[in-house]
Parts: structure tokens; sequence; C-alpha cells
């Protein structure tokens, strides 16, 4: 259709099908159109009201709001209302004209469509908008133009009331699963998951000596300087004093961290061999819900050739320490507030912080728990134990972790975990994570080359 100027006779659905007159692209049908008038016959008001006491809730709804438009038309100057006043412009009018029966003897006057038909004949513009193929039909039978609104301009489907209902369900169980934490326990995808022991080649003298010094010079000896009194008598009478006993007991001491300095470094090799057994389990913890979870605990469970520690202090227990020999602290002139003691009370509990419930024992632990009074969302828990590969290699063990919180179902994961022995370097990840702050300095500061290799 070319007409620039269009008279559309809407059909009863146009109102009841379609999306509101305003939001409609009537330049995709109708594309050289700039005026618009949308026609309503006295029938298609007489549908719209037998519609608006219907029993589905849509088409009632559609009904009542069509005939509040329809009304304000009629208040409007001239029975026309204007919807949009450019691209095209638009106007929805009261039709006032008389059908022609006499034009169109095939037609029946009692028919809400053939009076839709005969009143668009009325208007050398007319042309019938109807979603319904039987209005177009007889249209075009009697020489009408007659137009189908496309699939873009319909509402969207209508749920049944079947569908409106599982709707409805599925919105309140969505809320309620909302409305509580959602625990997820995370164990790599492996299975089993294989624990690396490593073990590295002795330093040997030249690496021993360099790294040695770069550790002494992280914790160079302290130059101290006797008080200084003009008589004895004040020497023996000051308790706080710096006297040069205590310089060269200091002294004496550092010379022994020296010497511990060395014989680490001589069989740090033999250190990480050993303290390679325990390493961390790569467990977390999430809450990927809106809610906290409250009072959460996690329970960890070993089964097979692996036991359960808490942490590298527990395994320097059982395994020896690899931890660097502590510096000796010079001394210093003290006070009469360095004598009095201070008695804090304790601290409340940090109710998001992870707290053991049962600790595991530095040997032969296989089960352990931690606790959390609120464990909120979006939150992520590292499980931070260690599982220590007991009996000879290669060994393996099952690792569960499992958590519980209230209003929430136990969550578990489950791995098995074996533990083989294999050669490394110094500088191996691995490696580099067992030793202390001190020594991966040293490490990172000493040429590579005079690092032994297998």
């Amino acid at each position: 259709m070319t007409d620039t100027r269009l008279a559309l006779f809407l059909d009863t659905n146009c109102f009841l099908q379609l999306r509101d007159f305003e939001q409609i692209a009537w330049r995709e049908l109708f594309p050289e159109a700039k005026q618009i008038a949308l026609f309503v016959c006295s029938a298609v008001i007489s549908e719209l009201d037998k519609h608006k006491t219907s029993t589905n809730q849509r088409r009632r709804n559609r009904a009542r709001k069509a005939l509040r438009l329809i009304e304000a038309a009629a208040d409007a100057s001239e029975m026309t209302l204007p919807i949009r006043t450019e691209n095209p412009n638009v106007e929805l009018a009261i039709w006032r004209g008389r059908p022609v029966w006499s034009d169109f003897p095939s037609l029946d006057e009692r028919n809400p469509d053939d009076y839709l038909v005969v009143a668009a004949a009325t208007d050398p513009h007319g042309t019938v908008l109807s979603h319904d193929t039987g209005p177009r039909i007889r249209a075009r039978m009697v020489g009408v133009r007659a137009a189908c609104p496309p699939d873009a301009w319909l509402l969207p489907v209508e749920q049944t009331d079947d569908q409106r209902k599982i709707g409805q369900l599925t919105r309140e169980l969505e809320a309620a699963h909302n409305a509580r934490p959602r625990l997820e326990v995370l164990l790599p995808n492996d299975d089993p998951v294989t624990m690396t022991v490593v073990s590295v080649p002795y330093l040997g003298p030249s690496a021993i000596r360099d790294l040695v010094a770069r550790t002494l010079a992280q914790f160079p000896m302290k130059h101290v300087q006797a008080t200084n009194y003009s008589d004895r008598y004040s020497v023996l009478s000051d308790r706080f004093a710096i006297g040069q006993t205590r310089i060269d007991a200091y002294h004496d001491e550092y010379e022994q961290f020296q010497s511990a300095v060395r014989t680490y470094y001589t069989t740090l090799h033999e250190k990480v061999s050993d303290h390679a057994l325990a390493q961390f389990a790569p467990g977390i913890i999430q809450n990927v819900g809106s809610v906290s979870a409250k009072n959460l605990t996690i329970v960890i469970v070993a089964e097979g050739a692996i036991e359960i520690m808490a942490d590298r202090n527990d395994a320097e227990l059982r395994l020896g320490s690899i931890s660097l020999p502590k510096p000796p602290e010079p001394p210093r002139a003290r006070t009469f507030y360095d004598a009095r003691q201070v008695i804090r009370p304790p601290k409340p509990r940090d109710p998001m912080r992870f707290y053991w419930r049962e600790r595991p024992q530095t040997i032969g632990s296989t089960q352990s728990s931690l606790e959390c009074a609120d464990f909120r969302p979006g939150c992520e828990y590292n499980v931070g134990v260690l599982i220590y590969a007991g009996g000879d290699l290669p060994s393996s063990g099952t690792l569960s972790i499992s958590a519980s919180a209230e209003h929430h179902e136990t969550v578990t994961a489950k791995r098995m975990f074996t533990f083989r022995r294999d050669t490394a370097g110094w500088l191996d990840p691995l490696v580099q994570s067992l030793l202390p702050d001190p020594v991966r300095i040293a490490f990172a500061e000493i040429d590579a080359a005079q690092l032994p290799d297998w």
C-alpha cells in the first residue's frame, strides 16, 4: 500500500491482541503513510463491552483499557484523539458514518465482521485491519482492502492458567532457594590427585657459603654501646644498665647463630625431603547464596595411608624444624615499665573467622573439624590443613571435606590423593614454598649456576 493517508477500520482483536497503538511501528506495514486514522465502529464497541467481563484476565483487562481509550476519543474534539504526532501522525476516531448495505447484498447486517467491511467501504482510503482471517477474506471478496498486522505488533503469547501457576510456583521456589545459603565444596577435578614429594640435592660448599652470607646480611650483628657511668657504684646499682657482660653474651650468641645457619644449609636438603611429605589440601568452601551460612561446620576426614595436620608448626613438631635459626636479640637499656606485667582481657571471637572445633593431633590424626559463626555470601575459605603421606612411597589415601550449616544440608567432596617421590631443583616452586621467607630471599639473590642439579 502506497497511500500517504490511510483510514484503518479496526477489528476487535486489534484492541485485544496488539500492543498499545503508540508503541506500534506503523511504517513497517505502511511505509508511505504520513497520516493514519484509526476508526472504531459501534459493532467493535459492542464486542469490547462483552469482553470486559471475560473470565480471561488479560482479555478482560485489555477490553477495559480499550473502552477507556475509546471514551477519551469520544470526549475529544470531533471525537478524534491524537495517538502520535509524527512518523506518521496517528489518531483514534469514532466512526460516525452509516453503512450502505444496499451496495453489498451478499453481506449480513447482523454479522460484526460484515459491519466492519461495509463501514470501511464508505471511505476511499478505507482498509480493514484485522488479525483474523475471516474479516480480511470477506473484505477482499467485495473489493475492500484489508491488512494483517505483522507478528511484531502482537502482545507476547498469553500463558495458560497452568503455565501461570507453574511460573508462580517457580518464582516462589527460587525465592525460597535464594533465602538460604548455598555452600559448595571444591576439590581438584583430577581423581586421583597426584601430590609430588620432592627431593633436592645437597647444596655443596660453594652454594652454602653464598647462602649463609646472604642470610646473615639480613640479620647483621648490631653494634651495642655499654652504658657509660663515672663511677663503678652507679654501674652496679643500676639494674637497667647495659653492661659489658651482656654485650659479650650477645656476641657469643651471635657466633652461635652464625654456626647454626651454616649447619642449617648443610642439612636443608634433608629437611625439604621430609617436609615435602606434608602438603596443603587444595580444598575450598564457597557460599554462592545470597544469605549467610550460620554456624558453618567443616569436617575433614582422611582414609588410607594419609593423615591430617593442622599447620606447618605441627609439621615441625612431627618432622623436625625447617625454620631458620632465630638470631639473638641485642641487649637494650631496660626501663621500669619492662618489668611490669600487663594483663589484657581475652578478645571475643570474630564471627566471620574459622576456629578449630576438633584440632588434629600431631601424630596419627584422621579427622578434624572447623567452625565459623557467620560465613557470609560471596565468601571463600581455603581449607588450610596439611595432608601427610605416611608409610613408604608411593602411597594413597582418600580425603573428604563436608560442609553443613543451619537450614542447609551437608555437602561433601571426596578425592583420592596419591603421593609420589620425584627429584626437583632448588628453585622449583614447590621447594621454595617449603622454605622460610629469609631463605627464599637468599635463594632469589644467589646465582642459579651455583646451585647443584641432579
